[in-house]
């Protein structure tokens, strides 16, 4: 089965990420200098952005391809600010609930 049998109308919504995470011990980090510490917190926002740009990329080339090749037709979903705005005060109850507060307002700091 391929992509697009499964689903010949693509709403783009933007809902979803790939996370690769780089992993290693703390012990190992905390032998690190302070200096390559930083470089390596540097490198990994830079190459988890660059990451994403690619796989944003590519995905939108391969998309392109199929709608020209009549095989999709994908559709812009142009009200995300609202569906964010909706799930705003459910996403904050359940994290009340789980008591991760703190860890919803740092994912949602990020970029």
């Amino acid at each position: 089965m391929k992509f697009y049998e499964v689903g010949p109308e693509i709403a783009l919504t933007k809902h979803a990420i790939t996370v690769r995470p780089i992993a290693f011990s703390n012990a190992t980090f905390e032998r690190l200098t302070p200096e390559e510490q930083d470089c390596v917190l540097q490198a990994g926002k830079a190459g988890g952005k660059l990451g994403r740009d690619v796989e944003s990329g590519q995905d939108s080339e391969k998309l392109k391809a199929m709608e020209e090749a009549g095989l999709l037709k994908t559709h812009e979903f142009t009200e995300r600010d609202m569906l964010l705005e909706l799930a705003a005060p459910v996403k904050a109850a359940y994290a009340e609930e789980l008591g991760a507060t703190d860890v919803l307002q740092s994912i949602e700091a990020v970029e």
